[in-house]
């Protein structure tokens, strides 16, 4: 610190250093001290001041911050980034003293100038403030005094997803829903104003702000059936709606009568000449269900549940076969735009595949619990695990629209 003052006279010792608590003073002069040996090894300091979760300000003593901050921006300015739409959104945050990840990206897209480019991060609005010596009292005004408020709308959307799996003319059981039952639901979502998204567009919601119709949802289809291409995708194709259909890797294109060379009834599954004319209409995305993690019990042995590991397979084993498993279904997907989204088997999830998947590229990927997502821009964890509602033949147009509204069926 006398090195500093040496260098620097007209630095001025804050007066609260003596009797002042000792850490508020040492961080002072730690600072003044890295500055100082910062500029004789001809390193720019930038010096940031983080975000502050809302519910935190009022512990800030308003005096006491302007007086640090005020000799702060004597030894340099400044970024302060304490107060903005970030502190008001619990979900930027791990907790009171620590926010994810992404909000750093965003501070630092801030910082160093890229901000102006709409195709690169998502940063809020009021994000940042770049605080000198002539504006560092109003600045820390307005930053402690002013109400810090919340409009979620500004930064959240709430996105209901609909799962669908076998179309079915001849009438809709288990998990099979019937053509006339479907087409009434396309109507009434169309009726009600809705627009069904695209991936691409919700990810570009969450990862780069880019806005979303009002009405808005997301359909998709498990497993690959071959009646997602002849009776679901003109249906979908003749309303403008998108859908993703989540293929598995071993069935792609299969139709034999059984599965596995077993006596297991299998339903024929689309392949390459369907999936490519889906794609190129604009209107399909064709992503994983996994390559073959969808097992059927009594008839795949060994048995995988999911995605899941098997008893005895070792975390090592495991990750080896993941990977492969993502490897062929990259491959197998190539013409089709590769995998960026993945439909967990069964809605098995384990953090280890979640970490595998986000490793491997996938931004999205989605679950089978059932509920209303809340997207949050700037916040990728919030295209995990999407919630799904399951539909079925007993739903009917009535059901649909309220369950996506509210997240229950009606008299639910």
């Amino acid at each position: 610190m006398e090195a500093y003052l040496e260098a620097y006279p007209e630095f001025v010792a804050p007066s609260f250093w003596h009797p002042a608590p000792e850490y508020v003073a040492q961080c002072v002069a730690e600072v003044a001290e890295i500055a100082l040996m910062c500029e004789r090894a001809g390193v720019e300091l930038t010096i940031v001041a983080p975000p502050v979760p809302a519910e935190e300000m009022p512990a800030f003593d308003l005096g006491g911050m302007q007086e640090f901050y005020g000799e702060v921006s004597k030894i340099s300015g400044f970024w302060n980034f304490i107060s903005s739409p970030v502190s008001a959104e619990p979900r930027y945050f791990y907790d009171t003293t620590h926010f994810r990840n992404s909000i750093g990206e965003m501070m630092a897209a801030r910082m160093f100038g890229n901000e102006d480019s709409n195709e690169s991060i998502y940063i809020p609005d009021d994000f940042g403030v770049w605080v000198t010596g002539e504006n560092v009292v109003s600045v820390i005004a307005d930053t402690f005094t002013a109400a810090v408020y919340s409009e979620p709308e500004l930064y959240t959307f709430n996105l209901p997803v609909l799962l669908y799996h076998h179309i079915n003319t001849e009438g809709g059981t288990g998990s099979a829903i019937s053509l006339g039952r479907f087409v009434e639901h396309m109507d009434a979502l169309q009726g009600a104003g809705y627009s069904a998204i695209s991936l691409e567009q919700a990810r570009d919601y969450v990862l780069l702000g880019h806005e979303l119709p009002e009405h808005s949802v997301i359909i998709t289809f498990d497993d690959g059936y071959k009646s997602n291409y002849t009776e679901a995708f003109p249906v979908l194709r003749d309303r403008g709606f998108h859908a993703a259909l989540f293929v598995i890797g071993s069935l792609f294109g299969v139709e034999d009568r059984y599965y596995k060379d077993t006596d297991y009834l299998l339903t024929p599954h689309f392949g390459y000449d369907e999936a490519l004319e889906m794609v190129q209409s604009g209107y399909i995305s064709i992503q994983s269900h996994s390559f073959d993690m969808h097992n059927v019990s009594g008839y795949d042995v060994p048995f995988r549940d999911g995605v899941l590991m098997m008893d005895g397979e070792s975390e090592g084993d495991y990750i080896n076969v993941f990977r492969i498993a993502h490897a062929m279904m990259q491959a197998l997907l190539s013409d089709f735009g590769g995998v960026a989204a993945f439909s967990y088997p069964y809605g098995k999830i384990s953090e280890l595949s979640s970490i595998l998947l986000r490793e491997a590229g996938v931004h999205i990927t989605f679950s089978t619990d059932e509920g209303i997502n809340t997207l949050v821009k700037g916040l990728p964890q919030s295209l995990l695990e999407l919630k799904r509602f399951n539909m079925t033949d007993e739903i009917n147009a009535e059901n649909l629209l309220q369950m996506i509204s509210y997240g229950i069926l009606a008299g639910g």
